[in-house]
């Protein structure tokens, strides 16, 4: 008889549901995948990687504004550059909201910074771009010659037409499911909180420098009965002398 030293018991790992934060009340739902990812990894060792559920922040804390604010824009850029037809490949949102403003009326590139919230060197090297595709024109200002007016071209105009219309079709989606008077709401939302004037940085209390110490401010060098060869003494401990 052979006696030997027991297995630990093992410990088991939590389970699917568990390990992805789904509570036990919505476990029914995420049966299919359940099976799923037991089929691969258990029986051919391949581990799934399932969808789960996206990081979101809650939308009860007005705190969270920001980032729910981001992560709407990111997520309607997102889709905008899938959505791109074939002809405008290759350029990015904020250059589909150049063209909308230049389409509006010429702008110069200060204008279009302020318009686009950028600085004036990223808006330059936009301008660049869309320059070098030929959807943007651009010249000498007649007021200052040192601007460069921006117009948007022939081909810039059949191309931001395409745009649009794929354009509104993620609008209807993006805004499917909600009343008009919401879409009035959010709308006027936006335009509140980008209109708002920017607000000044708060400068913290003056730092006031230690005062100096009369005797630190008027050092007597006594050299006058230094001789030859003799360090001269710089006295820090005595007032000046008077003439």
């Amino acid at each position: 008889m052979t006696t030997g030293t027991p297995e630990p018991s093992r410990r088991r790992s939590p389970s699917w549901t568990r390990r992805r934060g789904i509570p036990e009340s919505e476990a029914q739902e995420h049966s299919p995948w359940l099976r799923l990812h037991e089929h691969l990894a258990v029986r051919h060792g391949i581990r799934a990687d399932l969808p789960r559920r996206w990081e979101r922040p809650l939308p009860d804390d007005p705190r969270n504004l920001p980032a729910l604010l981001r992560q709407a824009s990111a997520q309607v850029d997102r889709e905008l550059s899938r959505a791109l037809p074939e002809s405008a490949r290759g350029l990015t949102p904020l250059a589909v909201d150049a063209l909308r403003r230049l389409r509006e009326k010429p702008s110069s590139g200060v204008n279009l910074a302020e318009y686009l919230v950028l600085s004036e060197r990223r808006v330059s090297r936009l301008l660049l771009g869309l320059e070098g595709a030929g959807l943007v024109s651009r010249e000498p200002g007649w007021l200052d010659l040192r601007t460069r007016r921006t117009e948007i071209t022939e081909h810039g105009r059949v191309v931001l037409g395409a745009i649009e219309q794929e354009l509104r079709e993620l609008t209807a989606i993006w805004l499917e499911g909600l009343e008009p008077e919401e879409v009035d709401a959010l709308l006027h939302l936006l335009h509140a909180l980008s209109d708002r004037p920017p607000s000044r940085q708060r400068r913290g209390p003056r730092r006031r420098l230690p005062a100096r110490s009369a005797q630190l401010q008027h050092p007597v060098v006594d050299a006058a009965e230094a001789g030859d060869g003799q360090v001269v003494n710089v006295a820090l401990h005595h007032p000046p002398r008077s003439a």
